[in-house]
Formats: C-alpha cells, sequence, structure tokens
C-alpha cells in the first residue's frame, strides 16, 4: 500500500474516531488534518475566524483543547480579525 493512501486511512480513521466519540465540532473545519499519529500536530481551522490552529490530536480525542491565540499558526492576524469585529472595523 502506498504511503499516501495509508496516511488517507489514517486520517479517516481519526476524523471517525471523532465522531464515534462525540468530539465532532461543526465550529471547526477539518479539511486540512493529516493525521499520523497522537503527538504529530494537525492543522483544525476555527470557521468563526477563518484561522488555522496546530492543535495535538490525542487532546482533540480527549476534548481536552481549544482554538487559541497559544496554537494559532498566525496570532497577529487573528488578533487582527478579532480587534476589528469587536470595534465594528473602526481603527486601521
Amino acid at each position: 500500500m502506498s504511503e499516501n493512501k495509508q496516511q488517507s486511512e489514517k486520517t479517516l480513521e481519526f476524523l471517525q474516531k471523532l465522531k464515534d466519540k462525540g468530539y465532532w465540532n461543526e465550529n471547526y473545519d477539518y479539511s486540512e488534518v493529516e493525521y499520523t499519529n497522537n503527538t504529530n500536530k494537525i492543522i483544525l481551522i476555527d470557521k468563526d475566524w477563518n484561522s488555522k490552529h496546530l492543535i495535538s490530536p490525542g487532546k482533540i480525542l480527549t476534548n481536552n483543547t481549544k482554538c487559541t491565540f497559544s496554537n494559532c499558526t498566525d496570532p497577529d492576524n487573528l488578533l487582527i480579525t478579532k480587534l476589528n469585529k469587536t470595534h465594528n472595523f473602526k481603527y486601521d
């Protein structure tokens, strides 16, 4: 079996585990998840802020994580987005 196919199957199994355990969250986009193991971080996209976050799969499977500034791949952009929304794009 090719490495890419094996990788894809692992990702699908991981996503199914999220659903089975009840940790699938409609507020997140899982389209960029590439699961390799429980310690290599995956990318989740927070739909509310359209921000990408690197999170450990093990923490997601225990529902012990959230998308925050500390795990955001571009925290500066997330901060600007949140401030603009909070202040209704009043500041430049």
